[in-house]
């Protein structure tokens, strides 16, 4: 069945998270020391669904649940739970599903809160927004069995289920599931295949890992009124089916063979896809023609090198009909102005040639000359 025909099938159910009646669908009923989300109409448990992409964080469905030795305050092995997260899926329908059902949680969530703070079951991991699911691993007994007294006193039989008795335990928690199989049985995590068929707990990590799943829950919420009070909220999970497992994960190329010589790049990209390139891309241009009708032209690839110039882009054919710009007149040359040198004034002249007649008739004991009256400049450029 195709992702659409999976969606479209979904979508027909009012309890899936993305519908568009779900809201309408909703209430919330008393439950022992919290409250339950229920239908409306009914106040029966509401059975809700969701698809999201496993997270491979806090991914914890083995045989003992998140049940751990490595911690300095060690939860009972009765305590423990399956856990794990979903993402938004990477198929864009379904990933605009996800965000309508986190819209729809945080509305039934406001609904019955007393405080802001809500925990538990959305949460942001980075800028991811995750929904935190949990199931529990046992469930208690309806009555305790006896295990086989050594002094022959009578006592109830000891029998166990063939679940618990068959449990795959881990060797490191034999000695505390012997003890808690008399007060509890095994809870079985219904995990489905794409096939239909059961996932046993030893396989389920390996197959929710980062698989798109479609997942059925119920809701419970507790106010917790200690300081700091918060609203606490879980997704009590009841069947899981994988809708598509993920991808299987090749060995790391760089750690095989490693004295074989280098990893050839090429080797390592050939199952990735290539990216379309179109071949010949041509600019489509719209020029004017000289009348005003538009010319649609497809330019060819102008060479890169050197300055680009508007000439380069224009075909031929139109450079030929286009008007050739007017040829402007020559600028005339500027002749400078002659330099004219000022003559020197006959007055200078003239006394030069008194002062000299002046000292020779010293000399000689003659009469020296008569001194002449001064006269005038001549006017440079005079007629």
């Amino acid at each position: 069945m195709s992702f659409a025909e999976i969606r479209a099938r979904l979508l027909q159910i009012p309890s899936y998270l993305a519908s568009k009646t779900f809201l309408s669908l909703i209430g919330w009923r008393r439950e022992g020391m919290g409250n339950v989300l229920a239908v409306k109409k009914t106040g029966e448990k509401l059975v809700c669904v969701v698809v999201g992409q496993v997270i491979d964080e806090r991914l914890c469905c083995g045989p003992v649940g998140n049940h751990t030795e490595k911690t300095s305050f060690p939860k009972s092995l009765d305590a423990a739970k399956n856990t794990f997260m979903l993402g938004k899926p990477l198929d864009p329908d379904f990933a605009k599903d996800f965000d309508t059902a986190v819209r729809n949680i945080k509305n039934w969530e406001g609904s019955i809160a007393m405080t802001d703070d809500r925990r538990h079951f959305v949460e942001v991991v980075g800028k991811e927004t995750v929904l935190k699911f949990a199931a529990p691993c046992w469930e208690a007994r309806d009555k305790a069995l006896k295990p086989p007294g050594d002094n022959g006193d009578e006592v109830e039989e000891f029998n166990v289920d063939d679940e618990t008795g068959n449990w795959p335990i881990p060797d490191d928690a034999r000695e505390k599931f012997d003890i808690i199989k008399l007060t509890h049985r095994v809870v079985p995590l219904p995990i489905y295949d794409t096939d239909r068929s059961f996932v046993d707990s030893t396989h389920a990590n390996a197959k929710l890992r980062d698989a798109l799943v479609e997942v059925h829950f119920t809701v419970k919420h507790y106010s917790i009124r200690k300081s700091p009070a918060f609203d606490s909220f879980s997704g009590i999970v009841q069947q899981v089916s994988i809708i598509k497992p993920a991808g299987l994960q090749k060995p790391n190329p760089y750690r095989v063979n490693l004295r074989n010589g280098p990893v050839n790049i090429d080797a390592v990209m050939d199952n990735v896809p290539p990216v379309e390139q179109e071949a010949d891309i041509q600019t489509k241009t719209t020029l004017q023609h000289p009348e005003g009708e538009p010319i649609q032209v497809h330019l060819a690839n102008a060479d890169a090198s050197g300055p680009s110039t508007h000439a380069q882009c224009i075909p031929e054919a139109v450079t030929a009909t286009l008007p050739l710009p007017a040829t402007p007149a020559p600028t005339p040359a500027v002749t400078p102005a002659p330099t004219v040198t000022p003559a020197v004034p006959a007055v200078a002249e003239h006394a030069s040639q008194y002062h000299n007649g002046v000292k020779h008739a010293l000399e000689n004991g003659s009469t020296p000359p008569a001194k002449r009256s001064r006269d005038k400049a001549p006017v440079v450029g005079a007629a």
